[in-house]
């Protein structure tokens, strides 16, 4: 029922795209929200860390910093695409 009646849309700076219609996810607040973000993070960590292109200070790679749901990534150099 909540997907019958959730839409949103995307602002890039000063632009928004057409609203849309929401087909999955979970509400902001809701019960399983940790649980799948940390589901989510872990295979974006596990990534990141394979790729070997980032910040190792005393051999611990640092390139990566999470607290809640904010992220911070390090390079020692920027790379254009993927």
């Amino acid at each position: 029922m909540w997907f019958d009646m959730s839409f949103t849309c995307v602002r890039w700076g000063r632009h928004y795209s057409f609203y849309f219609k929401l087909v999955a996810g979970v509400q902001q607040g809701g019960v399983l929200l940790p649980y799948f973000f940390a589901i989510f993070i872990d295979h974006v960590v596990e990534k990141i860390n394979r790729t070997n292109i980032g910040c190792y200070i005393l051999g611990i790679c640092s390139c990566i910093f999470l607290y809640a749901d904010n992220i911070i990534l390090m390079a020692v150099k920027v790379f254009k695409g993927c």
